[in-house]
């Protein structure tokens, strides 16, 4: 399939501009809302242990949400490729906001985690929609580097956002921290209404398209993105446990270290992802590979900072690699009127990995220990090796 330009096709040797009006405001709009997204991930199971009596329940909060977002998300992607991408947008972020506004008035925990649902359905939505617009305004011979540096915006938050909640938490209460979560989601609707968005791109051939929701172009980097994010959930969801067991304080380091190493290698994957150059995109898979299984290597034997800082390296430069190199390719030949449903392929897989891997490598954790879980978590981001290179 012939990748369809927008805008016409330029001269060969005119480079197009990434920074545009449009793709500041996309970026800037990701990173309002996952700033948002990422500061409930640490303080919405503060709340349920402080304000609920039923055990067991802190981890709901993720979970529902996820499973929201992993239930709309092809849905999302059909509404993108036949709707107005706009109106998509502002729905499932309008959505996201609803439930947090609700927050303020400290509703039950049980309630609570209902509302995540909803939240997490226009978390799907939105976010799919994000990253569908940021390809739209993306030039298509610098894809991969303009998404190399969207992607950033979700990164970057997940450094600074917890960190911010804790503060506010520590000096002031849950409805203060609700609200200011709320008011970031209205400043993401608020960029992204002004977002000049490109009209809707029909079949050239005049024929009556299938709905699709998930599109197969997509399913290889899809499957490979599922696998390789059972190390974020290994990492995200159980590294202070397996270092506070260890005697080892300061787990934020492994954070610090990754979002670090991911912001300083994903605009040069970028680069040579727009290069299209065979043999340099195989060899960043590859290095992203090991540099992960190096990352839980590392991580498993924990005795000291210095080996949070290096797991926490090496997992930021296989993250920061593998993510705009899978997206990059998920889209890069699929026409503009596929690309709602090509994303929703990506994310889906992405959210499907968290959620599957946090359930089982909390099992092996608790019935085998953490470094064991660490040491076995290599063995799918080793599969990815062979799914990249053998399958045509």
């Amino acid at each position: 399939m012939q990748h369809l330009k927008e805008g016409g096709s330029p001269r060969p040797s005119q480079k197009q501009k990434l920074w545009t009006a449009n793709y500041i405001l996309v970026c800037l709009s990701s990173t309002v809302a996952t700033t948002a997204f990422a500061a409930f991930i640490p303080t919405l199971p503060i709340y349920i242990e402080r304000y609920s009596n039923i055990p067991g329940i802190a981890g709901l909060p993720l979970a529902v949400l996820t499973a929201g977002a992993v239930v709309l998300r092809p849905l999302a992607g059909r509404a993108l490729d036949t709707c107005n991408r706009k109106t998509v947008l502002l729905a499932g972020l309008a959505l996201f906001l609803l439930p947090a506004i609700l927050f303020i008035g400290m509703l039950p925990a049980v309630v609570l985690i209902c509302l995540r649902l909803i939240q997490g359905i226009g978390w799907g939505i939105g976010n799919t929609a994000l990253s569908t617009v940021a390809a739209d305004v993306t030039p298509p011979e610098r894809m991969g580097e303009g998404l190399g540096y969207f992607t950033i915006t979700m990164t970057a938050t997940m450094a600074y956002a917890p960190a911010v909640s804790f503060f506010v938490l520590d000096r002031y209460n849950f409805p203060i921290l609700f609200t200011l979560l709320a008011v970031f989601i209205l400043a993401a609707m608020a960029l992204a209404a002004r977002i000049n968005y490109p009209s809707p791109v029909a079949a050239t051939d005049g024929t009556r398209q299938k709905p699709v929701f998930l599109e197969r172009a997509a399913f290889k980097p899809a499957l490979i993105m599922l696998l390789f994010t059972s190390h974020n959930a290994a990492v995200a969801s159980f590294i202070a446990l397996h270092a506070a067991q260890r005697g080892v304080a300061d787990s934020w380091i492994v954070f610090t270290a990754t979002a670090l190493a991911i912001i300083a290698v994903r605009p040069m994957t970028g680069k040579i992802v727009d290069k299209q150059d065979r043999r340099s995109i195989d060899l960043l898979v590859l290095l992203a590979s090991i540099t992960v299984i190096g990352s839980n290597l590392i991580l498993a034997k924990t005795a000291s900072p210095v080996h949070l800082a290096a797991g926490g390296i090496l997992s930021g430069i296989g993250q920061g690699i593998m993510m705009p190199v899978m997206l990059a390719l998920s889209i890069r030949h699929v026409a503009p009127e596929k690309r709602g449903a090509a994303n929703a392929t990506y994310w889906t897989a992405y959210d499907l990995g968290v959620a599957l891997a946090s359930a089982i490598w909390g099992l092996l954790g608790a019935s085998l220990g953490y470094e064991l879980m660490y040491t076995l978590a290599v063995l799918p981001i080793a599969a990815t090796l062979p799914i990249y290179f053998l399958w045509k």
